[in-house]
């Protein structure tokens, strides 16, 4: 069962008070289930990263202008150093 105190363990870095104010069963639900979705049911442990250029644009419109997204597509390891993917 997914608790608070299975977050926390799986989450160390995040404080106890933020996980205690949306660990209700129902949004418990529902990040489980977004978990889910993105990950192709917990299947994909990594995030494939090798977008094209229109998709960075269309996925990430504020970190990417033409001349950024084309550097970037189809290029993984530079996608995966871009700030999109560093953010606290």
């Amino acid at each position: 069962m997914l608790t608070a105190d299975v977050l926390s363990a799986a989450l160390p870095t995040v404080r106890p008070t933020d996980i205690a104010r949306f660990a209700t069963p129902l949004r418990l639900a529902a990040f489980l289930a977004q978990i889910a979705r993105e990950s192709g049911q917990l299947r994909a442990l990594v995030e494939n990263l090798n977008y094209s250029a229109e998709a960075l644009l269309r996925v990430f419109p504020r970190h990417f202008d033409t001349a950024g997204a084309a550097a970037y597509a189809r290029q993984p390891g530079l996608c995966q150093s871009h700030g999109q993917w560093r953010r606290g």
